[in-house]
């Protein structure tokens, strides 16, 4: 992942802020463009994907997804194993008072109000207009245009997928800490605000919410999420990025190419670019037919 470096902590005295997840967004994030559901198994390898990072996460979602019999939610049942180890509050649903639509859907002041009460950083796809047009809200509006999150979900078009020591599901995240807007709408990033110095004035609220998390506590979620993946497998099977005997690479799938390509993933310059990449990648003789055909593939339109 070309943003690793956003989880490197840049002096020894840093602590890293607690990362706070819209659920309901990233789970719909997760199952693809179109949104059409919220997909549990994508918010468990997203919290996974923090956690194995050292990262302590928090999830905040509508308690109208804590349903069995809700249609547009899938695998629900995970969400009652991550409240078992309190990493997940359950919001109030969106309201309306007499006919008319609420405002504000409570999870995202849940959300705010939690970044900003311990010093985190706000996980989510959500640009929080609405909220930023309000002035009661005037402090949450630093949280959101300095502390949020942006994950970016890269289909794969496979079930389950390990690369390297993460599990994700459906797709891989490709995450930006978004640091401000300008007129241009250029947005830029770093590594810092991950991670709070002794300096800063959230040093202490980051401290103390820091004190309730352990490693080894990170690692038994981990270890639930990886037996509640590890369930999917009956239904599908686990694609190993990583592995030498693997029978499938996205450095070999002309869609996952494409795809990789226009989120900026892979830098890709040339044929021969593509080539080296394969190459690092450690893919297999059996695959030289595959990466030809690709590389074929290219050329035709015109890469």
């Amino acid at each position: 992942m070309e943003n690793e470096f956003l989880f490197e902590s840049p002096c020894p005295e840093a602590l890293p802020r607690v990362m706070v997840l819209d659920g309901c967004n990233i789970a719909r994030g997760s199952c693809g463009p179109q949104r059409e559901y919220v997909n549990c198994a994508g918010l468990l390898a997203a919290t996974r994907y923090f956690l194995v990072r050292g990262m302590d996460v928090v999830i905040f979602m509508p308690v109208i997804y804590l349903n069995n019999d809700n249609p547009s939610v899938s695998d629900s049942h995970a969400l009652m194993e991550l409240r078992k180890y309190d990493v997940i509050t359950f919001t109030p649903a969106r309201a309306s008072h007499r006919g008319r639509p609420a405002f504000l859907n409570y999870d995202d002041l849940y959300v705010l109000h939690t970044a900003r009460r311990f010093g985190g950083i706000v996980v989510s796809n959500d640009r929080y207009h609405d909220i930023l047009q309000r002035p009661q809200y005037a402090e949450y509006h630093q949280i959101i245009r300095n502390r949020r999150l942006d994950v970016q979900f890269i289909p794969v078009g496979k079930s389950v997928v390990k690369f390297g020591k993460d599990l994700f599901y459906k797709c891989l995240p490709n995450v930006e800490l978004i640091r401000g807007y300008s007129n241009d709408g250029f947005m830029a990033f770093n590594n810092s605000s991950l991670y709070c110095t002794p300096l800063d004035p959230d040093y202490e609220k980051v401290a103390f919410r820091r004190r309730f998390w352990t490693k080894a506590r990170r690692m038994e979620i981990v270890r639930s999420i990886d037996v509640l993946l590890s369930k999917l497998e009956e239904k599908c099977r686990v694609y190993d990025f990583s592995s030498l005997a693997n029978t499938y690479n996205p450095y070999t799938s002309f869609q996952f190419t494409q795809m990789v390509k226009s989120q900026r993933m892979l830098k890709v310059r040339s044929i021969e670019d593509l080539q080296k990449k394969a190459t690092d990648a450690n893919i297999s003789l059996s695959r030289v037919a595959a990466i030809n055909s690709l590389l074929q593939s290219l050329t035709q339109v015109g890469v």
